[in-house]
């Protein structure tokens, strides 16, 4: 496959990931206050931070790589 395909492909892991981890957190930090939960029931929604911010991290390796590749600067 292209690095562009994989380029948006973690690209648009990384945007619904963000978005599911800022929806979630939302409901569920709500929800713990009010049910008295535990901390650790938020462990998914910092699972999909992570998810985000390692999707993200990849989408700019990629980019770097093909910048290198065209040998062309930033």
């Amino acid at each position: 496959m292209s690095i562009y395909v994989w380029m948006t492909l973690f690209g648009i892991l990384s945007l619904v990931a963000l978005l599911s981890f800022i929806l979630l957190l939302i409901k569920d930090s709500s929800l713990k206050a009010k049910l008295r939960k535990p901390a650790y029931m938020l462990l998914i929604n910092w699972g999909l931070f992570l998810t985000s911010v390692a999707a993200a991290g990849v989408v700019v390796v990629l980019y770097l790589n093909l910048q290198e590749q065209l040998g062309t600067k930033l």
